[in-house]
């Protein structure tokens, strides 16, 4: 648990139980919708509502400790707050990988190109996984 305490110092937020429980099933998970978080932690907490974990996500949000990541066809997910990577979404299994590539280089060019701001730059990409090509016989 030190370690989310350090996450809520680190970006200016008070310490809760709440908090604290959230970050770990988020951690545990690498992704999560709200109702994913809730299964987690109303099983050792029964009394945790989906209103509290909405509120505390949302503060986190504005914080810049959690983000959201908003997935085509799907329901919206949440995770810690990481470096700048991209999300590859299995669409034979739904497994979801973060992967760090640098983008600079074509955001630059988008920018340049079109003459435009780029506001936010969250980029799923649609993949079959590895593991679900072998299950295919496709690797």
């Amino acid at each position: 648990m030190d370690k989310y305490i350090n996450w809520l110092k680190d970006y200016d937020m008070k310490t809760t139980t709440q908090r604290l429980s959230i970050l770990k099933s988020l951690d545990d998970r690498k992704h999560a919708t709200i109702e994913e978080i809730h299964s987690d932690l109303v099983e050792h907490n029964p009394t945790m509502s989906l209103t509290t974990i909405y509120r505390n996500i949302g503060e986190m949000m504005k914080n810049l400790l959690v983000s959201e990541v908003k997935l085509p066809k799907r329901k919206n997910i949440y995770e810690v707050s990481k470096d700048s990577h991209i999300h590859l979404l299995c669409e034979t299994c739904g497994k979801i990988e973060d992967a760090y590539i640098d983008m600079t280089d074509t955001l630059q060019k988008i920018k340049n190109r079109y003459f435009c701001d780029i506001l936010d730059n969250d980029v799923t990409l649609s993949i079959t996984c590895k593991e679900c090509k072998e299950k295919m016989g496709n690797l």
